[in-house]
């Protein structure tokens, strides 16, 4: 039986079965690559928020850290001190006794003669966190004329009276060192331990554990004002009085000045 032209005609503008799969593998090969792309343009859209996000919770903490060292009360109380962790060693603290408007967050005026621990607690998986807690003040009768020993009221770090919760600022750190600028003898030192005194520059020096370098930051302190805050030697008992006050000692900053 013979063909028609129009027959012949429309076989030969048709697609054979080969062809159309042959379409078909090159348009799954076209989505694939567009689908790669886009994910690993969302990624690195994600890496990218997520970087800077970090790169701000870090300029933000230096920047409270900073402000709170600039502008600490003439009767706040600052020592530092080390306590022992079993996953990470002895880990340096900053306290603050009685200091409720450092870095302070509620209300402080319902948290008077309060205090602060600026410490790196571990964090669950390892390493260890930037973060701060906030003490409540010594359940004991002040006089208003009395600078009782705050340090000294203290609950023991981990013990059954430390109920604090920890604040966390930063996550990730691998090492958190203090140092102290000693004006009086022109020393840094790796700890301060005189709460009548203050250091005229505090080193910062961290380390995350993604990243290799060590990096360091030097903050400023107000010196005292004299007379400004009494002396203590002891702490207060029930009745707020404590041993025979004298003012405290002026502290003029050295000639070495913050790098940051």
């Amino acid at each position: 039986m013979s063909t028609s032209p129009s027959q012949r005609d429309a076989g030969a503008d048709g697609f054979t079965l080969l062809e159309v799969m042959l379409a078909i593998g090159i348009l799954a090969l076209l989505m694939g690559v567009m689908l790669a792309l886009v994910e690993k343009t969302l990624e690195a859209t994600v890496t990218l928020e997520q970087e800077q996000q970090r790169l701000q919770q870090r300029q933000g903490t230096l920047d409270l850290l900073r402000t709170t060292f600039r502008t600490l009360p003439n009767d706040v109380q600052m020592i530092s001190r080390r306590v022992n962790d079993s996953a990470n060693g002895t880990q340096q603290q900053i306290v603050f006794a009685n200091a409720p408007t450092v870095l302070a967050w509620g209300n402080p005026d319902e948290m008077i003669h309060s205090s602060v621990i600026l410490g790196t607690p571990a964090q669950t998986g390892g390493g260890l966190n930037v973060s701060i807690k906030r003490v409540p003040p010594p359940d004991i009768d002040i006089a208003p004329d009395a600078t009782p020993n705050y340090i000294g009221l203290l609950p023991a770090e981990g013990s059954a009276q430390d109920t604090a919760l920890w604040l966390t600022l930063l996550e990730n750190m691998k090492s958190v060192q203090w140092r102290f600028f000693d004006p009086r003898t022109v020393n840094w030192l790796d700890d301060w331990t005189d709460p009548n005194t203050r250091p005229a520059l505090i080193e910062l020096q961290w380390q995350f554990l993604d990243e290799p370098a060590i990096q360091r930051y030097v903050f400023w302190l107000p010196p005292l004002t004299p007379n400004a805050r009494p002396k203590f030697t002891q702490a207060a008992n029930r009745t707020g009085t404590t041993s025979q006050p004298t003012g405290g000692q002026p502290q003029t900053p050295p000639n070495p000045t913050p790098t940051r």
